[in-house]
């Protein structure tokens, strides 16, 4: 490009490149390249940019997020991946034999695994299920139930949270929750009839949600990954909330990532809507025969945070961040308002992983108070920041 002149833009039109696809790459299947800028008085940066191949509609899947995971529907027919609706009745009352949990409204029950089941590259032999339409890998506090349902990645939800349909259900006003080990490597809870406490505008008619997940172990069901399957099947569902419609997808442990599937009703462009009959699995098992670059496989390319754990916390927490090349680094607390709180890191550092951690107190040594609070690396000209939950 040339001399360019501070705060300045230039263009390069005579010394270009072409990127072109294979046929058989599908369409979504998004790649990270990386620009090395290089200049005088050291000057050198990754810059670090998605391409995406092809037009994604709602017959392709979706993914992959920063570890791996991809969703397929049963709409995506063109793929080996795509699940097929194959109900898994519990209920006692319409002919299964599931345990009923003997849920409340607003109410989490830790429930003991089989097999240990791993996701997002850890093993769980229990998982959490709340009566608000999903589970937390491993144990759970009982107030871990939240009914307001938010975005995937956000730190509010169950940690390790797989949610078929978050929202604020009531099993008080009729329905059951259930469990049962199907044999063969496969662990189901189903969602019978639960109200939910939105109804019908139109009829005044409450709606009565009935849902499941299957866990796969991952040993019976190997993936590439080692990560275990998951299936989501909608028996009857109606997706009408409009004061803050379900989340429906998963999230990694840190509540930073994952696949998002659905939030208020709206869907991305490979995702078809919630219906009867609809079934989504979630499996690290990629769509064509190309590795992917996401996140993670991108940490040596650019500055990442990569997320605090625990979180939320009390009153410790470590925080992950990377940087691909040696330089100085500047890691800090900032509270929901802006205000610096506390600087973790402020030195020279040496390219890769790093982790520090915060003990949830300010830089004059003082305890701070539970709320929202965010981690900000500065590196190498970039500023990335993380969303951290303290509570007490």
């Amino acid at each position: 490009w040339g001399t360019i002149a501070a705060s300045g833009m230039a263009s390069n039109s005579g010394n270009t490149f072409q990127v072109t696809a294979a046929a058989d790459v599908a369409a979504g299947h998004e790649f990270l390249l990386a620009i090395d800028l290089a200049g005088d008085d050291g000057l050198s940066q990754f810059v670090v940019f998605p391409l995406v191949v092809g037009t994604v509609t709602t017959t392709d899947p979706g993914g992959p997020d920063a570890h791996g995971y991809y969703c397929y529907d049963d709409t995506d027919t063109g793929y080996t991946e795509a699940p097929t609706y194959s109900w898994v009745e519990l209920d006692p009352s319409y002919g299964g034999s599931g345990t009923e949990l003997g849920m409340v409204y607003d109410d989490m029950v830790d429930v003991a695994l089989p097999f240990a089941f791993r996701y997002f590259g850890e093993d769980f032999n229990t998982i959490g299920v709340c009566s608000n339409g999903n589970i937390g890998m491993g144990s759970q506090p009982e107030w871990e139930t939240q009914p307001r349902n938010t975005p995937i990645g956000a730190p509010l939800g169950p940690a390790g949270m797989v949610a078929p349909f978050w929202d604020d259900l009531n099993p008080n006003a009729g329905g059951k929750v259930l469990y049962k080990n199907l044999g063969g490597g496969r662990f189901a809870v189903e969602w019978s009839r639960v109200q939910s406490t939105y109804v019908d505008s139109t009829s005044g008619t409450p709606y009565l949600q009935t849902f499941e997940l299957v866990l796969y172990d991952q040993d019976v069901y190997p993936t590439e990954s080692g990560d275990g399957e998951i299936l989501f099947q909608y028996h009857t569902i109606a997706n009408a909330d409009t004061a803050n419609g379900a989340t429906v997808g998963i999230e990694d442990l840190n509540q930073t990532d994952g696949l998002e599937y659905s939030f208020f009703r709206m869907y991305p462009d490979d995702a078809a809507p919630l219906a009867g009959g609809s079934a989504i699995k979630f499996t690290t098992d990629p769509p064509d025969g190309y590795p992917s670059t996401g996140v993670d496989d991108a940490v040596s390319l650019g500055v990442r945070v990569l997320g605090n754990r625990p979180n939320p916390f009390n009153p410790v927490t470590r925080i992950a961040f990377s940087i691909p090349a040696a330089g100085t680094a500047e890691l800090a607390v900032f509270d929901i308002v802006g205000r610096r709180v506390a600087t973790l890191v402020n030195e020279r550092v040496e390219a890769g992983p790093h982790d520090v951690v915060w003990d949830g107190t300010n830089d004059a040594g003082g305890p701070v108070a539970s709320g929202v609070y965010f981690s900000r690396l500065r590196a190498l000209g970039e500023e990335h920041s993380a969303k951290m939950v303290l509570l007490k």
